[in-house]
């Protein structure tokens, strides 16, 4: 998915969170214009991105949804390979993500 096609995807006042997130990463990042700086600060510490075993799940709200999957890429400092699992929670408004919150294993980014 290009950068573009992710921030028409996102409200203008979107929120993405990561709880988790060591530093020097943000753990809450707020607009459109500010998130997609982040994921594109992100997304340059690694390339061959990929996401795969893609899961949703649904609530009783059904503007929330819960999605799992697996992502990773090279590692550009060091060549590693870097391996996720990840779950999050979606809250939408309309066909639009307004609340990202994102979980993850921290511990994974010691060793890269």
């Amino acid at each position: 998915m290009t950068a573009e096609a992710y921030g028409n995807l996102i409200t203008e006042d979107v929120v993405h969170e990561y709880p988790y997130a060591p530093v020097p990463f943000a753990n809450r990042v707020e607009g459109r214009d500010a998130v997609m700086a982040h994921l594109v600060n992100v997304t340059r510490l690694a390339s061959n991105w990929n996401f795969t075993d893609i899961t949703f799940s649904a609530t009783s709200d059904p503007n929330t949804i819960f999605v799992e999957f697996e992502g990773g890429g090279l590692v550009t400092a060091t060549g590693k390979a870097y391996h996720q699992i990840y779950s999050a929670r979606l809250t939408m408004r309309g066909e639009q993500i307004a609340h990202y919150r994102e979980f993850f294993n921290p511990v994974l980014l010691l060793y890269l």
